[in-house]
């Protein structure tokens, strides 16, 4: 890990805290907007929810956090968008719950024809969402953020920091399958509110339209994912901006490394503790069924004067070592250690 000088050091927390407000704003923008669906047509008919139109945003902004910061901002930054969704999903319930002001009642009592229209009503059926939805939005959006984080890393490692499109893209491309069906099995098939459940076809139907649409705008805005990097990359200043991308790839080799080493280091320990438990319960019970079965047994000189028994051992000393020591070594809970990954 690079060192950063104090100047350095608020260069970056300058472009952390930038990106950390696109990432919020927009993140709770969809949340909240996603609620309408509309239709689109170009090549086919789509129906989407308007949220997919501010989603892209979050994809590139995801995406240049996990490049300058690595898992570890993208995943606080995440957590944090997560706890501000969710305060604004409460703030958004209570409002409805407030008795409406009669003169604000009565100056929006008409529509623009001059039908009688029910402010409070539109109010708390555009904003009041199910908590099926609320549930899902959460569900989908966390587990799409992690799955995004590790495909990134990953193509990152194994491109060795090269191809800034393919990581950007394909960590898109992945992610967004999971999160466009999630939501929808969640919020209008699990959690619906009874008569109100889509059926399955329905759920692949708008999940398939949501997804397709992501993955071609996620292909369409590769070039702001560059003019995005040569921005930042102009501010930080070349030097700083290696650094930084230098220290995010290092730290999740180095998290990776340190986690599969305690894992190895374990399995290990575990080997060595099955074959020393195995072959002491192994001698014993072989000793012991020895002991049990002379003591009923006949022995008798063959005709070549050897002296014989008429026993045979069996195999169950063997198989009760094993059985044994796997037990103790692998699953009771005070030889096992919680595997750690980060």
């Amino acid at each position: 890990m690079q060192k950063l000088n104090v100047e350095e050091e608020k260069k970056l927390n300058n472009i952390f805290i930038f990106l950390s407000g696109i990432f919020v704003t927009n993140a709770i923008l969809a949340e909240i907007l996603g609620t309408k669906i509309f239709d689109f047509s170009f090549i086919k008919d789509f129906n989407l929810s308007v949220g997919v139109l501010i989603w892209p945003v979050v994809f590139i902004t995801t995406d240049i956090i996990n490049e300058y910061f690595g898992k570890k901002g993208v995943k606080k930054i995440s957590y944090f968008t997560i706890l501000l969704i969710s305060y604004s999903f409460i703030i958004i319930f209570l409002s409805t719950k407030l008795t409406p002001n009669s003169y604000w009642l009565n100056i929006n009592k008409f529509d623009d024809q001059g039908n009688l229209f029910n402010v409070n009503y539109a109010y708390n059926t555009i904003f009041l969402q199910s908590i099926g939805i609320i549930i899902g939005s959460i569900v989908a959006f966390l587990i799409a953020q992690l799955l995004d984080v590790f495909v990134f890393q990953k193509i990152k490692k194994i491109t060795s920091g090269k191809f800034i499109w393919l990581r950007a893209t394909g960590s898109t491309v992945v992610s967004q399958l999971i999160d466009s069906f999630i939501v929808l099995l969640i919020a209008f098939y699990f959690l619906a509110p009874e008569g109100k459940s889509w059926s399955i076809s329905q759920v692949f139907n708008v999940g398939s339209d949501n997804y397709i649409f992501k993955f071609s705008v996620a292909i369409i805005i590769t070039p702001a994912i560059y003019l995005s990097h040569y921005l930042i990359d102009k501010y930080l200043g070349k030097q700083l901006a290696e650094k930084a991308k230098s220290n995010a790839l290092l730290s999740e080799l180095v998290n990776y490394l340190n986690s599969h080493m305690k894992l190895y280091l374990r399995l290990i320990y575990r080997a060595i503790g099955f074959t020393v438990l195995f072959f002491l319960l192994g001698t014993l019970f072989v000793y012991i069924e020895t002991v049990l079965i002379e003591n009923n047994v006949n022995s008798f000189v063959d005709e070549s004067g050897i002296l014989q028994n008429d026993y045979q051992k069996s195999y169950l000393p063997i198989i009760a070592s094993l059985i044994i020591s796997y037990l103790v070594v692998f699953q009771i809970p005070w030889f096992k250690k919680k595997e750690e990954y980060s």
